[in-house]
């Protein structure tokens, strides 16, 4: 069941709503709500639904329903989703200008969304409201405990936020879902999300940038807490990272999967909606050897970092020689080969 917010107030200005996804989440979705509650700019609602938790965060959220009054919006539940699917259900449940997607386990700062907003607005005055427009920020890392273990995700991770084009974003994503804040335009042309989707932030980033505008604030707004449930995290690129990595480059390449074939699968759902110029990995898959080389030594594949892209490069390099599971394009994607 679907829970349209309507008959809220709307006298407030500007319209913010912000939409959090719970999932056994009991021990820090307190001091999340308190956080988004704070703000210096208070949204105008906070909407959560919960996706079958089972360690008491229903309870939680009922009682933190009663103690915020009608400013929490609890959408019903009645079946599992998945996260993307939890946070195209909110998504679809506010009419807001401007909506923040929440994680349930972090807090924010306390101008998150007044900074938002500001940088937001900025780029509509230039490119206009009805372009989509979305902004990302760094995070500062927590422990379990709140303790501060990092000033920067981005730094930690080795990721270059400038890397937003669409050929970038095709390989890595850099826009964190729990600190982007979403115009109304991207919204809607962003749902509903494709089945060939790998996160819900990455797929905004990605329609952002293909039709519209994606900025980066450099400051932390939000303090990213690293516990042991984390679906993502802060992992870090180490040598653990890319043991990781080859070993389910082994795995995949057993059973006769791409490593890169998910990326792959969600360009092409970015090209299939929208049209325009294919990323370079969906021309990579249909181009003929010399160009998939061109492709990867010219720029247009590349990962965030030499030893990153150095390790891409050798798992790229067989695929040079050989194909891989790929969904038929369309005539009109430019060939290379041709």
């Amino acid at each position: 069941m679907v829970l349209m917010v309507k008959d809220i107030n709307t006298n407030i200005s500007p319209v913010i709503d912000v939409v959090l996804a719970s999932f056994n989440g009991v021990h820090y979705l307190s001091d999340q709500v308190k956080s988004i509650f704070n703000q210096t700019l208070r949204p105008r609602n906070l909407i959560v639904r919960d996706d079958g938790s089972i360690d008491g965060t229903v309870a939680l959220i009922e009682k933190l329903s009663r103690q915020y009054g009608d400013w929490l919006i609890v959408v019903p539940s009645d079946k599992c989703l998945g996260c993307n699917k939890n946070f195209e259900t909110l998504l679809q449940c506010t009419n807001a200008d401007y909506v923040a997607l929440s994680d349930q386990d972090d807090e924010w700062m306390p101008d998150k969304l007044m900074v938002s907003l500001m940088l937001i607005r900025k780029l509509e005055a230039i490119h206009g409201e009805d372009n989509p427009v979305t902004m990302f920020s760094d995070l500062a890392l927590i422990d379990g405990f709140g303790k501060l273990i990092g000033p920067s995700f981005l730094r930690h991770q080795c990721l270059d936020p400038s890397r937003t084009n669409v050929d970038d974003l095709s390989l890595q994503n850099v826009a964190t879902g729990c600190t982007m804040l979403l115009n109304r335009a991207l919204i809607n042309s962003a749902l509903p999300f494709p089945d060939d989707m790998i996160q819900h932030d990455w797929w905004l980033a990605l329609v952002a940038a293909r039709l519209g505008v994606i900025a980066f604030e450099p400051k932390s707004l939000v303090l990213y807490r690293q516990h042991s449930n984390n679906v993502i995290g802060a992992k870090g690129i180490g040598f653990i990272y890319f043991v990781d990595r080859f070993g389910k480059f082994i795995v995949q390449s057993l059973k006769g999967e791409f490593e890169g074939g998910s990326c792959y699968r969600q360009s092409y759902a970015l090209y299939k909606r929208f049209s325009g110029r294919p990323s370079g990995l969906v021309e990579f898959a249909d181009s003929m050897p010399l160009q998939r080389l061109r492709l990867i030594f010219g720029g247009r594949l590349k990962k965030h970092g030499f030893l990153r892209q150095m390790f891409f490069v050798v798992l790229m390099v067989p695929r040079v020689l050989v194909g891989f599971g790929k969904r038929p394009l369309p005539a009109e994607v430019p060939s290379s080969s041709k």
